[in-house]
């Protein structure tokens, strides 16, 4: 829904809405529940934002940054660990050069 809508003048509200709403499904007890949160995020992240839509959400994947950290290393599906890596590595290469952002690994 997000990567057809990528081009409405209201993207910006829509993934926050999205991502607020998939938020809450990122400590679910079953990986597959984590690991579609983490397939949707990533979507979002490569497909659909562009540089300054990216900036504009930037407090949001500020937030998201030590759960995926956290994931990456301690989840216990291998999946949602491998996931968790490429959705940081999709954020990192989405950040503009100079961005004040908290580091990645």
């Amino acid at each position: 829904v997000i990567t057809c809508a990528s081009q409405h003048p209201r993207i910006i509200s829509l993934c926050e809405a999205f991502v607020s709403w998939i938020s809450v499904l990122r400590f679910h007890p079953e990986s597959t529940v984590r690991r579609s949160v983490l397939v949707a995020l990533s979507k979002l992240v490569h497909l659909v934002l562009t540089p300054n839509q990216f900036l504009s959400l930037l407090d949001i994947f500020t937030d998201w940054k030590d759960w995926l950290i956290s994931s990456s290393t301690e989840d216990p599906d291998d999946q949602c660990r491998s996931f968790s890596l490429a959705a940081i590595s999709f954020i990192v290469e989405k950040l503009p050069t100079g961005t004040n952002f908290p580091p990645m690994p």
